[in-house]
C-alpha cells in the first residue's frame, strides 16, 4: 500500500492500481487501501468502480460524488443535469486532490491528540516549591490581533432588494459583530441567533462526522445545532453579547471548539472529535482545505504563535481552537491547585479568547 501511494503521488495511477489490488488480496477490508483504490479509479475516470471502493472504505460522501458522475456517464440524466455533471467532471482534478487530502490524513485526526491528552491521575499533582523546576507560566498573547471584521456587502435594510447580486458563497462580519452568510449552493451555519433570511433556502440539521462517516449525534446541542443550509440567498446571525471572527483556512488544518463554530463554507472537508482536558472532554471540529470558518466568541480573539521546542500552557476555557501541528496535553497549574492547564507543543498558532 505504501508503494501504491508513491506511485499515486508521482502521477502513475496504473502502477498504483496494481499494488493496491495486491494489498487488497491480502486484506480485502483494509479501509485505507480501499480509499486509495477509489481515488485511483477516480483519477482513471472509472467512477462506478471508484464508488464501490469508496463504499467499502466507508467514505460515503465520496461515493455519492462518484455516483453522480457515473449516472451522468451512463445517460441516466436529463440534458440539464448532464450539463451540470459535465461542469463537475471538468473540476474532477481539484475534487481528486481534495479527496487525496482527506484520505491521506490520519484515519481520525483526533486519535493522536487523544492518546496524549489523557489527564494524569489525581496522585500525580504535586505542590511546586520555591526553586523547583515547574511548568513555565503561559506567555502573554502577542499584541497583534485578528484584522478588524470586514463590513458586510450589504446592510440589513438593503438585503431583500439585492438578490440579483447573489452568485457566490461566503461569510462576512458586520462592524457590530453580526455574521452575514451568503449562499449559492450549500453552507453550514447555526440558526439559533437568526435575525433574518432571504431567498430560496432549505435547512437540515447537520450530523457529526468521524472517519468519513456520518454519526447519529447532532453537530451541536439544543438550539446550537448547526444546519446544512441549501439554496440561494442570505442569512444574518445576530451577535448579541458576543461577536464573530472569520478564520481563513488555506491548505492547513484548523481545530475549533464545536460550541464556538458559527458557520463554515462547504469547500472545506471536516470531521468531529474530542480531546481530554483538565476540565473534562473538549469537543472539537477539524477543517481542512481552503475556505472560511466563522467563530462566535464572547471576548477578543487573539492568535498566539507556538514554535517548536517552545510550549504554551493556557487556561482550557480560553482556548477557541488552534491551527497547524499542535498537540495538547494536561499539565499541573503552578502553585499545585487541582485545576490544571492545557499545554500545547509543536508548530502552529493557538486561538485564545480574552474576555
Amino acid at each position: 500500500m505504501n508503494l501504491s501511494i508513491v506511485f499515486l503521488k508521482t502521477g502513475q495511477p496504473e502502477e498504483a492500481l496494481a499494488e493496491l489490488r495486491a494489498a487488497i488480496d491480502v486484506q480485502p477490508d483494509h479501509p485505507r487501501a480501499n480509499s486509495y483504490l477509489g481515488l485511483v479509479y477516480q483519477r482513471l475516470g472509472d467512477h462506478a468502480r471508484a464508488k464501490e471502493a469508496y463504499l467499502r472504505a466507508g467514505l460515503v460522501h465520496m461515493a455519492r460524488r462518484m455516483g453522480v458522475l457515473a449516472q451522468a456517464e451512463s445517460g441516466g440524466r436529463s440534458p440539464d443535469e448532464a450539463a451540470r455533471d459535465e461542469h463537475r467532471r471538468r473540476d474532477v482534478g481539484s475534487v481528486a486532490d481534495r479527496a487525496f487530502q482527506e484520505i491521506d490524513s490520519e484515519d481520525n485526526p483526533f486519535e493522536l491528540e487523544a492518546a496524549r491528552t489523557a489527564p494524569p491521575p489525581p496522585t500525580t499533582w504535586t505542590t511546586t516549591e520555591p526553586g523547583d523546576e515547574g511548568p513555565r507560566p503561559p506567555p502573554r498573547p502577542e499584541a497583534t490581533t485578528f484584522p478588524p471584521p470586514p463590513p458586510a456587502a450589504v446592510a440589513h435594510a438593503g438585503m431583500v432588494a439585492d438578490l440579483a447580486s447573489l452568485g457566490t458563497t461566503g461569510l462576512s462580519v458586520e462592524p457590530a459583530g453580526s455574521l452575514v452568510v451568503q449562499i449559492a449552493g450549500t453552507v453550514h451555519a447555526r440558526i439559533a441567533p437568526l435575525v433574518l433570511y432571504e431567498g430560496s433556502l432549505s435547512f437540515e440539521p447537520a450530523k457529526r462526522r468521524a472517519k468519513g462517516r456520518e454519526r447519529e449525534e447532532s453537530f451541536g446541542d439544543g438550539e446550537g445545532v448547526l444546519h446544512l443550509v441549501r439554496g440561494t440567498g442570505r442569512i444574518v446571525l445576530a451577535a448579541g453579547k458576543d461577536t464573530h471572527f472569520l478564520v481563513r483556512v488555506d491548505d492547513e488544518t484548523l481545530y475549533a471548539r464545536e460550541e464556538r463554530v458559527a458557520a463554515f463554507t462547504d469547500d472545506l472537508s471536516w470531521e468531529n472529535g474530542q480531546v481530554a482536558t483538565p476540565g473534562g472532554v473538549l469537543r472539537l471540529a477539524s477543517f481542512r482545505g481552503r475556505g472560511q470558518v466563522a467563530l462566535r466568541v464572547s471576548g477578543e480573539l487573539r492568535r498566539l504563535a507556538v514554535r517548536p521546542q517552545e510550549g504554551v500552557a493556557v487556561e482550557p476555557a480560553c482556548v477557541a481552537g488552534w491551527m497547524g501541528r499542535l498537540l495538547p496535553r494536561a499539565v499541573p497549574r503552578p502553585g499545585g491547585t487541582t485545576a490544571g492547564l492545557l499545554h500545547f507543543a509543536g508548530s502552529g498558532a493557538l486561538l485564545v479568547v480574552l474576555e
